[in-house]
């Protein structure tokens, strides 16, 4: 049921942000009788066409079915992972180093100060290396961030966080690409989490059947909301100001 609540409203998040390019569609009665109607009043209005928003300007018919095209390809779930439009060829870079080093970085930090360590926090070198311990940890770190990552480039993807406008002056829709991109990658890390306890376990587990099951979901869950909250906060911060030095 988690899942399914996830997945939906991660659903309803990503259409809502995939219809950004309908904007300012305009509906008309164009029936007879509302025409003789307008023909006969005083403040009569001039007829009025539907209007969509492309990609680019240019009402030529040469071109207008590619962009129609263009546009329908870019509002399809798929075709926004096989066809992505990326304007900035650095950004899924930075995203990749914010999300996958920054962020899991940060939430050892925090585990540190609370004197708390994840279960996927686990040295792999062993204890006789002349490196300390920050390093013996920094390889089960980084497979966490690659994970965390890889969430995030799909979610990025999937709300087309790539596009110009997802970092440029307007922060409403910058603002709304990185919440769309992060509920997608949130809903993937649920699904992960629960094939990594169901890996562990070897079967399906719920809360209330023996009291060692109880305690490590609900290590889960908070280390799944620390990992979200802080890779929302750094995306956010970062996207943000990514924003802010958009020149054009």
């Amino acid at each position: 049921m988690i899942v399914l609540s996830c997945w939906i409203l991660l659903l309803c998040l990503i259409d809502v942000s995939g219809f950004n390019h309908f904007r300012g569609v305009v509906i008309v009665n164009d029936s007879p009788a509302r025409q003789k109607q307008q023909s006969g009043s005083r403040f009569s209005t001039a007829r009025v066409g539907v209007v969509v928003r492309g990609a680019q300007g240019g009402g030529g018919d040469d071109n207008g079915g590619d962009d129609k095209e263009q546009i329908e390809d870019g509002n399809t779930l798929l075709g926004r992972f096989l066809n992505p439009k990326i304007d900035d060829v650095g950004l899924p870079l930075a995203d990749a180093l914010i999300a996958g080093i920054v962020a899991p970085v940060s939430v050892v930090f925090v585990c540190g100060v609370q004197r708390y360590s994840p279960t996927w926090l686990v040295a792999t070198l062993p204890p006789t290396s002349a490196l300390n311990n920050a390093l013996r940890l920094f390889p089960a770190t980084l497979s966490h961030g690659a994970l965390l990552a890889g969430c995030w480039l799909l979610g990025a993807l999937a709300s087309k966080s790539f596009e110009k406008e997802a970092f440029g002056k307007d922060f409403s829709v910058v603002l709304t690409r990185v919440l769309a991109g992060g509920a997608f990658a949130s809903g993937l890390l649920v699904l992960l989490t629960q094939a990594d306890l169901f890996i562990e376990y070897g079967r399906w587990v719920q809360g209330g059947e023996s009291p060692e099951i109880d305690l490590r979901l609900l290590k889960a869950f908070a280390e799944l909301a620390l990992d979200i909250s802080v890779e929302a906060a750094w995306m956010l911060f970062w996207r943000i100001y990514r924003a802010s030095i958009t020149t054009v």
